[in-house]
């Protein structure tokens, strides 16, 4: 008489054959590991390639060339202090943010923020299919600017006036403006121009 799980000399003891099943199950699990971790590593290497490595970077970003993407980003950091530096009423941050043309056209000074309170922006937008607008009949026109080297924004402000004074727009109105930027010769974007 043979009892469960008794082991007689040349078979196996499962006879449903659960320990070759387990055996192979174990085998996929560690090939499948195995890929798994070659793959890890070689993104680990991939990614590694492209990060900087104390102080130097194997590729140079210099040389790299900034996409569209980039460029707006860009753009829209710097409409951002240009927001930050009139919300300050930083006068001197607030004009090197400037084009240089803007900067020819317009009389800047402290009277800029003289009647102001204070000033609100609201959310920033890429709008670039306003400029082409501006490149052929805006002021991006009369100085031959580049597509390339426009971007647009909407963000509308809120001007808050200090008491008894009286602006052309009512004390609190938001108002829906555009916003152009333009790419100097040394890379750096500036504001050119805003209006509704």
């Amino acid at each position: 008489m043979k009892w469960r799980g008794e082991r007689v000399e040349g078979q196996t003891n499962d006879p449903h054959g659960l320990e070759n099943a387990e055996t192979m199950k174990r085998s996929h699990m560690t090939a499948t590991g195995i890929a798994a971790l070659g793959l890890l590593v070689i993104l680990a290497l991939a990614v590694g390639c492209t990060r900087e490595t104390s102080g130097t970077s194997t590729q140079s970003t210099a040389a790299r060339l900034p996409d569209a993407n980039d460029a707006t980003a860009q753009a829209e950091a710097t409409l951002r202090e240009f927001f930050q530096a009139w919300t300050a009423k930083d006068v001197a941050a607030w004009k090197a943010l400037l084009s240089d043309s803007r900067q020819k056209e317009m009389n800047l000074g402290d009277w800029t923020f003289a009647d102001l309170d204070h000033i609100e922006f609201g959310t920033v937008v890429a709008v670039p299919e306003a400029i082409d607008s501006y490149v052929t009949y805006g002021s991006g026109s009369r100085q031959g600017l580049d597509r390339d080297d426009v971007r647009c924004f909407r963000a509308p402000l809120t001007f808050y006036l200090k008491p008894g004074i009286v602006g052309t727009n009512d004390s609190g109105e938001e108002l829906p403006w555009l916003w152009w930027l333009v790419q100097g010769a040394d890379g750096k974007w500036r504001v050119d121009d805003w209006g509704a």
